[in-house]
């Protein structure tokens, strides 16, 4: 019962951070599942979402609704997909995301800089009352996104990120949401894969190690990871994150069949650049200035 218990009502909240706080908190606590509607990349996806915390682990599950049927569990720090069409599963064992509905930075106080967290408008989102609070970037290096957050357990019901012209990019929301006092979620059942991948299971690296430097980093974003991968060659694979938005940047040999392009879709931008005898890729869920900004900064090191 303490679980569904809030410490604090949503008449004592008087800032837009304390909200962010208080579900951030809620998300990592509770247990809890429903239905929820992805709108990505111009894709609409519905999908069964459960979390739970276990003896201070988190877990959460996803499972399609619609075709292309799978099913994803992340353990911590580990996620599993499985494609069940043809009895795939790819295990990333550093993902870039700590959670399947919405990405937070772990400590919100840090980002006061970049970002302004307003009290806004009031609705019903899956039968629940739900406060408003819009995230804008003091700049246009990020995007901005409004989150309603259930007043009684805290919980984010839905979510939208906009351009910096304030069209929306991505929409998450639940139908139905479901409180519950334990949860038990599934593991993956690895015995009846067909291939199994795993991705990012080198251990991680000190980016000094890398054989480029960025000198063009918008304030907020971090380096989160570097790796080096043995795929199809060598790769090098840093992702930095501000904690809301994220972008990975791949660094391989140069290929001549690799279109030196600019590609947006839906939130996601990627430029391909290349630098002596290497080629750069730069992806991720930022403004196309910001993929811009980092690139033009790439300097490779003096051997």
């Amino acid at each position: 019962m303490l679980l569904l218990a809030p410490m604090i009502s949503a008449q004592e909240m008087t800032t837009g951070q304390q909200w962010i706080e208080k579900m951030q908190q809620s998300m990592k606590s509770l247990n809890y599942q429903g239905t929820v509607i992805f709108f990505k990349n111009n894709q609409l996806d519905s999908m069964k979402y459960s979390h739970a915390m276990n003896q201070g682990l988190e877990q959460e599950h996803l499972e399609s609704l619609n075709s292309p049927m799978r099913e994803i569990i992340r353990n911590t720090d580990v996620v599993s997909c499985l494609y069940k069409d043809n009895h795939r599963i790819e295990i990333n064992h550093h993902p870039s995301n700590q959670s399947f509905i919405l990405d937070l930075p772990p400590n919100l106080s840090q980002q006061k800089t970049d970002y302004q967290f307003t009290i806004t408008e009031q609705a019903i989102i899956a039968k629940r009352d739900a406060q408003a609070i819009l995230i804008k970037p003091n700049d246009y290096f990020r995007y901005a996104r409004k989150i309603w957050i259930d007043k009684h357990h805290f919980l984010p019901l839905k979510t939208e990120v906009y351009s910096p012209s304030g069209i929306m990019l991505e929409q998450v929301m639940f139908t139905d949401l479901n409180i519950r006092a334990q949860l038990t979620l599934p593991n993956m059942d690895l015995k009846h894969a067909k291939t199994i991948e795993h991705i990012h299971q080198s251990r991680l690296q000190d980016f000094k190690h890398a054989n480029f430097k960025l000198n063009n980093i918008p304030s907020g974003f971090k380096e989160i990871l570097f790796i080096q991968m043995k795929m199809h060659g060598s790769v090098d694979h840093l992702l930095l994150s501000d904690g809301f938005s994220s972008l990975s940047i791949y660094q391989e040999q140069h290929a001549e069949t690799i279109s030196m392009n600019i590609h947006s879709l839906g939130s996601m931008n990627s430029l391909v650049k290349k630098i002596g005898g290497y080629q750069f890729v730069l992806i991720g869920s930022v403004p196309i200035k910001t993929i811009q900004f980092i690139a033009q900064g790439i300097q490779l090191k003096k051997p």
